[in-house]
């Protein structure tokens, strides 16, 4: 696995055996009233990040048109930013304190749950997001800076309330999840494929 810097920043601050124990839960995580049909978030690591772009694909699917198209023309894709919150289960961004909170969501709902909380984060971002104006100014947003933090997203339990308030249509990610699984996996066989046809 080569990109499991989230759950490092915990190790900085003397934490090894619960950081290992959090890794190993999130990895194995079997929920079985998770509305979406994901186990754990070991395929974040995989080649190609498959898990991250299926992720990547239903935020489009459920972002504010609005904002996603502003965002977009600002040069600042879902993939850019979305990936460092998905792959340190938001502690890239976010200080321990709400990610606490957030990982307490992610084990109790399921994975799928993600993408209520970056969907309300989003939501609180939205109005600066629209100021900014720059592409600069909106990346820096995005990176969620203390300022931002404290003035629009210092109470995680907002944000989680935000979260469980936002209408979801499962039934339709769900089938966006079967498709888009098979293409991803096709994605990645061809990968290997391609990999051990050239390796030495």
């Amino acid at each position: 696995m080569g990109y499991i810097a989230g759950l490092l920043f915990l190790v900085s601050e003397s934490r090894e055996e619960e950081t290992f124990w959090t890794f190993v839960a999130f990895m194995e995580q079997r929920v079985s009233f998770d509305r979406l049909p994901l186990c754990g978030l070991n395929k974040l690591f995989l080649p190609n990040f498959p898990m991250v772009r299926l992720f990547e694909e239903l935020l489009a699917k459920l972002l504010d048109k609005d904002l996603k198209r502003y965002l977009d023309d600002m040069g600042l894709p879902i993939e850019l930013w979305f990936h460092k919150w998905i792959s340190t289960l938001f502690l890239y961004s976010f200080p321990i304190q709400h990610c606490i909170r957030f990982w307490d969501v992610l084990m109790s709902g399921g994975v799928s749950c993600s993408l209520s909380l970056a969907c309300a984060i989003l939501s609180k971002l939205g109005p600066k997001l629209y100021q900014a104006q720059t592409t600069e100014k909106c990346n820096e947003i995005l990176k969620i800076p203390p300022q931002i933090l404290s003035e629009l997203l210092a109470d995680p339990e907002d944000i989680i309330s935000t979260a469980k308030s936002i209408r979801i249509n499962w039934k339709s990610l769900n089938r966006i999840v079967q498709k888009l699984s098979l293409i991803h996996i096709c994605r990645c066989r061809r990968y290997a494929v391609c990999r051990s046809r050239w390796s030495p």
